[in-house]
């Protein structure tokens, strides 16, 4: 019985006329092998259209956002009318903070916040002294005296007046870039205000996480809203140090599986990635053509409204990825990659079903509505084993004609040179017609329940 199967998949995927990914310029992103310019699609954006299709066939698909906790604060809010706002953020702030091990950075925040404040409420009130001074003065008098203490007045109204525009503007830039809110009327308070910053609730990095592990954050958070006293939610929030705590290792995002996770701050959190993605390249060298194009202005028979031209591409793409089905197991499953051995596969089964559809059949392309880059799959090749995996990219090392014919008959003699002798033998499924990949699909699912290599 092996002790880990790695599942590798190979593609080849042809497009015409297309932009499947762009870079910052707005071009094909491009790459190098073999000393030639190639067409390339990035991991990352492949990914995404995967994962996009795996939420479509109902999986557990993570939300990835900086607003996780304002999302989660919004919706305690929302579903329990009768718990108090501030209590609610208070609360969803605090269980972030325990799961983060974060620092006092954030009460920082708020104390500088509240320093800044209070500087303009006090310009505002010596402001307001000298405005009520000059309602009360009798501007018609001939007393010279009273003239000139008016003219004073006047005079430091508009210094104060400067002060506390000032003062308001810094407090205001300082809000924004914290994203703290607050009325304006809290301005003019000298009561101690709760402002309950929405800063404590937003990162400033991308937040990923299961939707197990956002009910239970909730679940926590509606907990301790609704307590009375700071010794009860203290005794509620000792007890979610760790993620691990927080869902009882019950892990049912698919994506975080596959691709793993970090979590600055929350070291606890990580999940070590079970596949590995390769950038899909062109088998051929990379050759791209200018598409121009007008918009017409339906109220102007007179010429264009719009002129542009974008840049395309048309070719034949190789596609890798591998799959460490012990750490899928155990990613999805909270135990020991040990387990793996006497465990049933049936859930990993059907994500590795899914991912192979996906990477044959979805298409993570730009420009859907003016280029439909829905291309053919042409090859499907999975390698199931205990071996060393091995992007077979080699194949075309040597850039192939720009045909899909060209790109499999690369293929196929590379298989047959160097992965059809003693040693190095895989159990190998093929099939270049991309009709035939259900049949693959439902051999390899049976090939990993019953651990078959």
């Amino acid at each position: 019985m092996p002790r880990n199967i790695f599942v590798e998949i190979h593609t080849l995927t042809s497009y015409s006329s297309v932009l499947l990914n762009r870079d910052d310029f707005g071009s094909p992103k491009t790459g190098f092998f073999g000393g030639k310019e190639r067409t390339r699609i990035s991991s990352q954006c492949q990914k995404y259209a995967w994962r996009q299709y795996l939420q479509d066939q109902g999986f557990d698909i993570s939300v990835r956002s900086r607003e996780i906790f304002k999302s989660i604060a919004d919706d305690i809010i929302a579903s329990n009318p009768s718990l108090d706002k501030v209590a609610v953020i208070s609360a969803v702030v605090a269980c972030k903070k325990a799961l983060l091990a974060q620092k006092d950075k954030d009460s920082k925040v708020q104390q500088d916040f509240e320093k800044k404040l209070k500087a303009v409420q006090s310009a505002n009130a010596d402001l307001q002294v000298i405005i009520n001074e000059l309602e009360q003065s009798d501007e018609n008098t001939v007393d010279k005296e009273v003239l000139k203490k008016i003219n004073n007045l006047k005079k430091d109204k508009i210094k104060k007046q400067k002060s506390y525009n000032s003062k308001l503007e810094t407090l205001r830039e300082y809000a924004e870039k914290n994203d703290i809110t607050f009325n304006d009327k809290d301005i003019l308070s000298d009561a101690d205000v709760d402002y309950s910053t929405t800063a404590s609730l937003k990162d400033n990095e991308i937040f990923v996480i299961g939707k197990n592990e956002i009910d239970a954050i909730k679940n926590l958070a509606t907990e301790i809203a609704g307590k009375q006293t700071d010794d009860e939610k203290k005794e509620i929030l000792k007890n979610i140090k760790s993620f691990e705590k927080l869902t009882l290792n019950d892990r049912t995002a698919v994506d975080i599986a596959l691709s793993g996770r970090m979590i600055a701050g929350a070291p606890d959190s990580r999940v070590d990635s079970s596949m590995s993605v390769a950038h899909a390249i062109t088998t051929h060298e990379h050759e791209e053509f200018s598409d121009y194009f007008t918009a017409v202005d339906s109220l102007n028979p007179n010429g264009s409204a719009h002129i542009n031209s974008q840049a395309l591409t048309s070719g034949v793409f190789y596609g890798y990825a591998v799959v460490e089905m012990a750490k899928l197991f155990s990613n999805l499953s909270g135990k020991k990659e040990s387990d793996f051995i006497n465990s049933n596969l049936d859930l990993e089964s059907e994500v590795i079903a899914k991912l192979i559809e996906a990477m044959c059949f979805i298409t993570p392309g730009a420009k859907k509505g003016s280029t439909a880059p829905y291309g053919t799959n042409h090859m499907l090749v999975v390698q199931i084993s205990d071996k060393q995996p091995q992007n077979l990219v080699t194949a075309f090392e040597k850039p192939t004609e720009k045909t899909t014919s060209s790109a499999e008959d690369a293929f196929r003699t590379f298989l047959q040179q160097n992965y059809n002798h003693n040693g190095f033998s895989k159990k190998t499924y093929a099939t270049f017609n991309g009709m035939d990949s259900t049949k693959i699909i439902s051999q390899v699912k049976s090939d990993i329940i019953n651990k078959s290599i």
